[in-house]
């Protein structure tokens, strides 16, 4: 229980976050069509509150809290983009990167935003003041890739095998507010969708995180 206190009360920062954000666009003069984008933004961050308390009321441990509910075909790179959007509104750092649509796997769209925050998240957090954030979706050899990168210290050596475990933090890390919590969380969410998690890079200037899912093939995605 534990457990599940501590991942769930993690992720619930993220959109508590962009509710903020979206809140103090609103006390701002703007048109309507900003308006709408505004309280369209913080509606959906509410439903994702929304679900990750439900998973805390039905779950028993992590992997149960983090499995897929509902898998269909996804587009990674609109998942992704929604995802930039979201976390934009609450930061002065630019995130920028190619999101390429068409990158379909089979995934539950919960999950993957959850494992997509967790990284830009992290990368927002140990990346410098006035750097910016890539992110990357791609198809690759009949895989589809999820990049994000970020300009910070980097993270030591000897931790860089195990850092995808629970409560895993970096000694560059200190000072930054975390339990350990967020790429645990992206390993869980990567394995239940049948890919892996991967630090490609680490000895700075920056990390590189990949994520590699199995392509949906074109029969099954309509």
């Amino acid at each position: 229980r534990q457990e599940i206190m501590s991942l769930v009360s993690h992720d619930l920062r993220s959109p508590v976050t962009v509710i903020r954000g979206y809140m103090d666009i609103l006390e701002r003069r703007l048109d309507s069509d900003a308006e709408r984008t505004a309280v369209a933004g913080a509606q959906h961050a509410a439903l994702r509150m929304e679900g990750l308390l439900d998973d805390l009321l039905n779950a028993t441990k992590a992997e149960r809290a983090l499995a897929p509910t509902v898998m269909r075909p996804v587009d990674l790179g609109q998942v992704a983009a929604s995802v930039v959007a979201s976390l934009g509104v609450s930061t002065d750092r630019p995130i920028e990167g190619e999101l390429a649509e068409g990158v379909v796997v089979r995934g539950d769209v919960a999950r993957l935003e959850q494992a997509i925050t967790n990284l830009i998240g992290n990368a927002l957090k140990h990346g410098t003041s006035d750097g910016t954030v890539e992110v990357g979706v791609s198809a690759l050899e009949g895989r589809a890739r999820l990049t994000v990168r970020d300009d910070g210290p980097g993270i030591d050596p000897d931790i860089a095998e195990s850092l995808f475990e629970r409560g895993i933090r970096s000694e560059r890390s200190s000072g930054v507010p975390g339990l350990g919590l967020g790429l645990y969380i992206v390993r869980i969410v990567a394995e239940s969708h049948g890919g892996v998690v991967a630090l490609e890079s680490h000895d700075g200037p920056g990390a590189w995180f990949v994520v590699d899912l199995p392509l949906e093939a074109a029969d099954d995605a309509g």
